[in-house]
């Protein structure tokens, strides 16, 4: 079993509805299903980018701006192939400060959900209360901003 520490959202803006809906999603800007992930998406992915942060866009040198496009990329093929029924899930619940955690058991494979807010989504079952964040091993950095990430 492996243990994934996923992000509730942009700045944390979905925490509750992912624990409400027994899911936890992600999205970057690509539309469709990401089982058709490959290349021609970077340039789906870098318009939402110049559309979702302009000012950073805009300042951003091509490199740089290509490795955000890079890393959105690599997180959403991530998301799609990583996480396996019956792995873990740890969600750090900014909205309590940081200082808690919501756990949960991957429910589901990838599922595409055409319209959603979060279209690229697994079931979870989440505990029923979050827990102090001391309480789980430590093992990620709290200033690691990927959204997904494999930690055991």
């Amino acid at each position: 079993m492996a243990v994934w520490v996923m992000r509730g959202g942009g700045i944390t803006s979905q925490e509750d509805t992912f624990i409400r809906s027994g899911s936890i999603g992600i999205y970057f800007g690509v539309d469709g299903d990401a089982r058709r992930l490959d290349g021609d998406l970077r340039q789906e992915i870098e318009e939402f980018y110049l559309w979702w942060k302009p000012v950073q866009a805009h300042n951003m040198s091509p490199a740089s701006l290509k490795g955000v496009v890079t890393k959105f990329l690599n997180q959403t093929k991530l998301f799609r192939d990583g996480p396996e029924i019956g792995d873990g899930v740890i969600m750090p619940r900014k909205a309590s400060g940081g200082h808690t955690v919501r756990r949960g058991t991957v429910d589901s494979g990838y599922q595409f959900r055409d319209g959603a807010d979060y279209p690229h989504i697994r079931t979870v079952i989440w505990e029923t209360t979050d827990r102090p964040r001391a309480s789980v091993p430590y093992l990620w950095t709290p200033s690691d901003q990927r959204t997904i990430i494999k930690v055991g």
